[in-house]
């Protein structure tokens, strides 16, 4: 059996150091690399809120604005999309207003009463404002933490009143 020498003991204490410095390195990539990845998500799922917001009322408001238009109503929570239809002769009415902290819906008869609690949530928003100009409606929503999000929509014939 050969002695160990002091050449060989350098080399191999030299092996050690390289696989500490690349566990440390790993370490550091994945730590970081989570980092990042919870930036991107948590900035993906603010976008997508907007997205969601925005695609719904305008999507909302093109589908029945060139049947009967859109009537803007004051509610307690700020404004009230009044979007009328009809269908086999039935006067239908769908109204987008917030309540209780959510941007909700609410679809039935023209004539029944309004009962803002019977609605169906759509997403997360603290009020809604809306303005008519023209052709153009303008529409403001208010989320929890007091960001704002804001529309402009063309409206076709049928107007908004």
């Amino acid at each position: 059996m050969r002695p160990f020498s002091r050449g060989r003991s350098v080399s191999s204490m030299f092996v050690y150091v390289l696989l500490g410095l690349f566990a440390v390195m790993c370490t550091l990539a994945v730590l970081l690399g989570a980092g990042f990845y919870r930036n991107v998500t948590d900035h993906a799922s603010a976008h997508a809120h907007d997205r969601i917001v925005g695609s719904y009322i305008r999507s909302m408001v093109a589908s029945r604005a060139t049947e009967g238009g859109v009537l803007i109503e004051k509610g307690a929570e700020g404004d009230i999309l009044v979007l009328p239809e009809t269908f086999e002769d039935e006067a239908l009415v769908t109204r987008i207003y917030c309540y209780e902290g959510m941007l909700t819906e609410c679809f039935g008869y023209q004539e029944d009463e309004f009962e803002p609690d019977v609605g169906e949530p759509v997403c997360e928003a603290q009020s809604l404002s809306a303005e008519y100009d023209g052709k153009l409606l303008r529409v403001t929503v208010f989320d929890a933490d007091g960001s704002e999000h804001r529309l402009a929509i063309a409206v076709p014939e049928g107007g908004a009143e």
